[in-house]
């Protein structure tokens, strides 16, 4: 394969290492480093960063980090029972890896399967208001799986906030809240539909609800 770096430097990757010009090409350089395997991808993120996708052998499948135009490679995963297929690089620094079997892997600093991102996405359930409609006052019920930051808030129709009811840490449990039908100065607010709000770090779910009077 080939790739053109942030610098304009061309590298040329294969069954035999890596190679790269720093003249457009005059010159060739073998690029000595650890990776002693054949180089499925190599991509580019800012100017001095490259990764490397290696397969070799006895040796296994992994991800190699450079920071400094490939003058050194560091390992930065490494998994000899699930074969990654390639590589990408996007531009807000983050690299993806797809392998078999649907594996996608996610590396900014560290890496993390899609499969665990799921799991810390439905890390909590909303249930519906209860009663709904209401008339004065309404529970709302959620389940948090971990202990985690969350808010729960109340917008009008209009999706103005007119609520905050949680802000703050919450012990993993079952949880019920009473919103009576005001707004953050304390006065009742006009019957129609509003929409409650539970936000967590990485994620956040909405249900509607009617207020009669």
């Amino acid at each position: 394969g080939i790739l053109t770096d942030k610098n304009r430097n061309v590298w040329l990757y294969g069954i035999d290492g890596i190679v790269v010009s720093y003249d457009s090409g005059n010159n060739w350089l073998h690029n000595e480093s650890e990776q002693k395997n054949s180089v499925l991808k190599l991509c580019s993120i800012k100017k001095d960063i490259l990764y490397s996708l290696y397969l070799g052998g006895q040796d296994g499948n992994g991800i190699y980090y450079s920071s400094n135009q490939g003058n050194d490679w560091k390992e930065i995963y490494k998994n000899n029972s699930s074969i990654l297929l390639s590589i990408s690089c996007t531009e807000q620094g983050l690299l993806w890896a797809v392998g078999k079997e649907g594996r996608i892997l996610k590396y900014n600093g560290e890496i993390t399967e899609v499969n665990e991102l799921s799991k810390n996405y439905d890390s909590f359930k909303l249930y519906q208001n209860y009663p709904n409609p209401f008339n004065s006052s309404t529970n709302i019920n959620f389940i948090l799986e971990k202990k985690t930051e969350v808010k729960l808030d109340i917008y009008n129709v209009n999706g103005e906030k007119i609520k905050t009811i949680i802000n703050n840490y919450k012990q993993p449990g079952n949880y019920s809240i009473i919103w009576d039908g005001k707004n953050n100065k304390g006065e009742m607010v006009s019957s129609g539909i509003y929409y409650y709000r539970l936000i967590q770090i990485n994620n956040s779910k909405t249900k509607k609800m009617i207020l009669l009077q």
